[in-house]
């Protein structure tokens, strides 16, 4: 039997126990397994996850647990492959945005992008409130799934070393501790979706320049200018 046949050869005649928001998902011709991560993400969001169990992602997508199962061993490969997903959407975001060659407008650009992506993905993926709740998925792998995770990390973490690096050795950066700043910047972008408010004061482009400008100053950049800020 084909893997297509197999997916749906056990499908449920209803869809039970599956979020409002989650209507959005059905219909849409994508992958099977690709809609089993959108909706136990979703699922994972209005019961928790220990309140979801490889059944009622079966039920809520609408197959058989054997079919759920022939894409997945179990709930925790699942949320692997949400993570996993979020973090390459967030390097593919990273690599075509930052461009320039001065470190300078490179942070600017890294971080800039770093916060308009948490946006972009938070309205894709309408039931699950995107990097903020990353700790806490991340927290339910087992160790060797967590590394796995963490190459992906590493990868981001790596990019923006390197931003800061250059930019320390053309003497355009005064940093202490690259490791420190280096997640310093980045818990610039994480929390973003947790307070902004479209209709705001300020817009996402003012936040996301807002946001770059703090971090410029971090490396000791005083509005972009290219001045040491310490040396004023």
């Amino acid at each position: 039997m084909s893997p297509a046949k197999r997916a749906t050869a056990g499908r449920a005649p209803g869809k039970a126990n599956l979020p409002a928001s989650a209507t959005v998902l059905q219909g849409r011709g994508d992958d099977t397994a690709k809609r089993i991560v959108d909706v136990a993400a979703l699922l994972f969001k209005e019961h928790g996850y220990e309140g979801v169990t490889m059944n009622s992602i079966a039920r809520a997508i609408g197959i058989s647990a054997p079919a759920l199962y022939w894409h997945f061993a179990s709930k925790e490969d699942i949320c692997l492959a949400f993570l996993q997903r979020m973090a390459e959407a967030l390097l593919e975001t990273i690599d075509t945005s930052v461009t320039a060659s001065d470190p300078r407008e490179q942070l600017r650009e890294f971080v800039s992008a770093h916060v308009l992506h948490q946006f972009r993905y938070y309205e894709q993926e309408e039931g699950f409130q995107a990097l903020y709740n990353y700790g806490q998925f991340r927290a339910k792998l087992s160790p060797e799934k967590r590394a796995e995770l963490d190459q992906l990390h590493d990868r981001l973490t790596g990019k923006l070393r390197t931003i800061i690096r250059t930019g320390m050795k053309q003497k355009l950066f005064l940093v202490d501790d690259v490791v420190a700043t280096t997640y310093a910047v980045l818990s610039l972008g994480e929390f973003v979706t947790s307070w902004f408010k479209p209709g705001g004061r300020l817009t996402l482009s003012q936040i996301s320049e807002h946001h770059a400008a703090l971090a410029l100053r971090m490396v000791g950049i005083c509005d972009g200018d290219g001045r040491d800020a310490n040396a004023r």
